[in-house]
């Protein structure tokens, strides 16, 4: 308990010195918040060769869903829509592995799996949009097929009310990425066990 305490006082101090542009405070702390932000990293780029949600992805990618498909869906999903799609997606078999994975870190909250277009496989939760694509944590960790390990800058989440990291990899496919997976990492949480 007094390490989540201090990791989340450093946190904050981190972000408070981002704010206010004082680099020598970040540089004292921010080494201990990156090396437990990379050791979560490497346990999640690991998912991103199991079996499981591999199978998931290349299924997904068989359908090769046209961009005015993911469009319009996309779009019915920010309006509330598409809800028989979003309990899918909730509910495969790839999401079932996926709460399996992020249920084995307290730490870990919010995840998805994206295909080759960044359209969701699955889900934890429902996202707030059904297309990633457009977005840096399928941009990088896809990488145009090469993969890459992608760690976005830690942001203040309203409704998680904790700091969160979205830490994105890639689906792995031999040596091919054929999606991704973006895992939300409570800073807070780093060091629970």
């Amino acid at each position: 308990m007094k390490r989540v305490i201090t990791i989340t006082i450093m946190i904050l101090i981190f972000c408070t010195s981002l704010v206010l542009g004082q680099e020598t405070k970040k540089a004292a702390i921010a080494p201990d918040l990156d090396a437990a932000i990379q050791k979560a990293a490497k346990a999640i780029e690991k998912w991103g060769k199991d079996p499981a949600l591999v199978r998931e992805v290349r299924a997904q990618n068989a359908q090769n869903m046209t961009q005015p498909d993911i469009d319009r869906i996309d779009k019915a999903w920010m309006d509330g829509g598409e809800q028989q799609r979003v309990s899918a997606l909730l509910g495969n078999a790839c999401a079932a592995r996926l709460k399996t994975l992020v249920g084995q870190n307290p730490a870990f909250s919010e995840s998805f799996v994206m295909d080759d277009k960044g359209a969701n496989v699955c889900m934890t939760e429902r996202t707030s949009d059904f297309w990633q694509g457009d977005e840096a944590k399928w941009q990088k960790s896809f990488a145009a097929g090469k993969g890459a390990v992608f760690i976005d800058s830690p942001k203040y989440d309203t409704s998680a009310k904790a700091i969160l990291v979205q830490v994105s990899v890639p689906v792995m496919d031999g040596d091919r990425a054929i999606g991704a997976i973006t895992v939300g990492v409570n800073t807070s949480r780093l060091g629970a066990r």
